[in-house]
């Protein structure tokens, strides 16, 4: 997989010199900056379907944030664990939903698919209630 630092260089280069590539692709006008309203949004750093998030914990200074696809990674799911942007969705870690045994991320929702013993699913499965003997 080509570097996150590559992609952005790549990207830029489409978006300032968009003659070179235009005629890679018979019919297609070339880019221009008028057409990101947002000056920001000039070039993407992430595969389509990845969002840019903050790493956890972001000792590297060279590149501080990670791309993620937030619609089935089960640490970030439905968001960044430590959103890049302020305007960014905040996501949920699925590792760490009480009693789950089995969990997975699906279209950015969190999907328990089987508790430890002594836990029970709930019926919309998203979490895990733990049974109590009555006896206590």
């Amino acid at each position: 997989m080509p570097s996150p630092r590559y992609l952005q260089v790549l990207a830029l280069a489409l978006v300032i010199v968009p003659s070179i590539f235009a005629s890679a692709i018979p019919g297609a006008r070339p880019p221009t900056l008028e057409d990101n309203k947002n000056a920001d949004m000039a070039y993407l750093p992430c595969y389509i379907g990845e969002e840019m998030c903050m790493k956890a914990h972001s000792w590297d200074t060279e590149e501080p944030w990670e791309c993620i696809d937030t619609q089935t990674s089960i640490t970030s799911c439905g968001g960044c664990s430590r959103p890049s942007q302020d305007d960014q969705p905040l996501g949920r870690d699925c590792t760490i939903i009480p009693g789950q045994m089995i969990v997975s991320c699906v279209r950015g929702d969190c999907v328990v698919s089987k508790c430890q013993s002594g836990w029970k699913l709930t019926k919309d499965n998203q979490a895990c209630y733990e049974l109590y003997d009555e006896g206590d």
